[in-house]
């Protein structure tokens, strides 16, 4: 990457970690009733997460889902191309946009094609923790 030239084609890898869910061992026996019962197991095929840190770290993927946090702000599942030959699609979770990505991605529907970029964090206010800084472009052309 050009240091010099924060603008260059080249952006940062982004941070798209494993997503940490509670450890199933942990877990309390399933009810008597359901044990060895007849029941499908539902769940979310999302199993990464887009964590930010880099200023200009970017994804480009389809808006699979935006579901509204218990304290606030929404979650993004989009499904992302990770595979080298451009045919395996993951669901990759953005539950840390906060309100400015809630702001950019108000005209985002389900099924959309976005490109996200990270610009960083803004100067916080006393007290206050620093705000995420984003872009969002909406791809119509796809």
């Amino acid at each position: 990457m050009n240091r010099e030239n924060p603008h260059h084609d080249e952006s940062p890898k982004p941070n798209i970690i494993p997503l940490h869910r509670a450890p199933m061992d942990d877990e309390p026996p399933l009810p008597h009733h359901l044990q060895g019962g007849d029941y499908q197991e539902l769940g979310s095929a999302v199993s990464f997460e887009w964590d930010p840190i880099n200023p200009w770290e970017s994804v480009e993927g389809i808006l699979t889902s935006k579901t509204a946090m218990r304290l606030g702000g929404t979650a993004y599942t989009l499904g992302l191309d990770m595979s080298e030959d451009g045919k395996e699609l993951a669901l990759v979770l953005l539950k840390k946009g906060g309100r400015i990505m809630d702001s950019c991605m108000r005209d985002v529907e389900i099924g959309d094609r976005v490109y996200i970029r990270y610009r960083g964090l803004l100067t916080a206010k006393p007290g206050l923790n620093p705000a995420r800084d984003w872009r969002v472009l909406k791809i119509n052309n796809v």
